[in-house]
């Protein structure tokens, strides 16, 4: 097993608390963001790529399965 997947293995729970943290702050901004502005649809664009990264990794995260040490 690499250093980098004992890593994850032992702080997973950390890692996806993150995570999920993380998501909470960009939803809150995605609905904080005001009137119809060009501004306002390039931070919606780049905060909804972000936001599908995170849940793409949260996704990742939790189906990986490593065997036991």
């Amino acid at each position: 097993m690499s250093e980098s997947d004992t890593f994850l293995r032992e702080h997973k729970d950390a890692i996806l608390a993150g995570l999920e943290l993380h998501q909470a702050s960009l939803n809150a901004r995605l609905l904080a963001i005001g009137p119809d502005t060009p501004r306002a649809k390039e931070m919606f664009r780049v905060l909804s790529e972000a936001d599908m990264k995170i849940t793409r990794a949260i996704r990742d995260l939790t189906a990986m399965e490593w065997p036991e040490a």
